[in-house]
């Protein structure tokens, strides 16, 4: 509800939640920059930067250039049903 909580930012998780209402989801953005930035940097970069485990960090950058992997996990995926704006 606009102008509900004059000058306060919106929760993380209400912003998300009006994003999915438009049909716009934001972990497949997010999932390819963590991908992206892992063909890029190294393990130990990436642990500093991210915050992740070591272990992680390096199986992401053994895996983070296997784009036909990628894409392979992204077709069997469900895709979302959009909603349109509620009126």
């Amino acid at each position: 509800m606009p102008g509900a909580l004059a000058g306060r930012h919106l929760s993380d998780f209400r912003l998300g939640t009006r994003l999915k209402r438009l049909g716009i989801f934001s972990r497949p953005g997010r999932t390819a920059a963590l991908m992206s930035l892992s063909t890029q940097l190294p393990a130990a970069v990436l642990t500093d930067l991210l915050g992740i485990s070591p272990e992680t960090a390096t199986a992401w950058t053994q895996s983070g250039g296997n784009w036909a992997r990628y894409a392979a996990e992204i077709q069997k995926r469900p895709r979302p049903r959009h909603q349109g704006p509620k009126t």
